[in-house]
C-alpha cells in the first residue's frame, strides 16, 4: 500500500477566476523552482511517511 498523500495538482487553477501562472513571466525564477523540484529524488523523505492508509493524509513532501 502506498503512502496516504492529499492531492496536490500544479494545474489545478486557483480559486479566482485567474490562472496563477498568468500572474508570473514565462521567464520568472519560479518556473525555474518548479522544474528543479520536479527532478528531485524525494524517497529519503517518502520513506518517513506511513503506508499503512492510517491515519489523515498528508501533503507530497513535493508540494511544499
Amino acid at each position: 500500500m502506498g503512502q496516504n498523500f492529499r492531492v496536490a495538482s500544479l494545474d489545478q487553477p486557483f480559486l479566482l477566476p485567474q490562472d496563477m501562472r498568468e500572474w508570473l513571466p514565462k521567464d520568472h525564477f519560479a518556473y525555474f523552482v518548479l522544474e528543479l523540484v520536479k527532478r528531485l529524488d524525494a524517497s529519503g523523505l517518502l520513506g518517513a511517511y506511513r503506508s499503512d492508509g492510517r491515519g489523515a493524509a498528508a501533503y507530497h513532501p513535493i508540494a511544499m
